[in-house]
């Protein structure tokens, strides 16, 4: 009895309470704002050019050395 009434409780409310946590911490990260006030935040710092995003960075070699330009 036990054992159904804990897997009730957790089927119907802590699955979705972590899916709806889930859900709002993505939106809050795609949404705009967070990229919005990230820029506020390095044009705060005062950096002249702002740092370019980790997607755009070339990538460092895995193995060996790099190249000479």
């Amino acid at each position: 009895m036990l054992l159904v009434l804990g897997c009730a409780v957790l089927l119907l409310f802590v699955v979705p309470w972590m899916l709806f946590g889930l859900g709002r911490m993505i939106e809050t990260a795609t949404s705009g704002r967070a990229r919005a006030a990230a820029r506020a935040d390095a044009a705060r710092a005062g950096d002249g050019a702002a740092q370019a995003a980790w997607f755009r960075r070339p990538m460092r070699p895995a193995f060996g050395t790099p190249r000479r330009a």
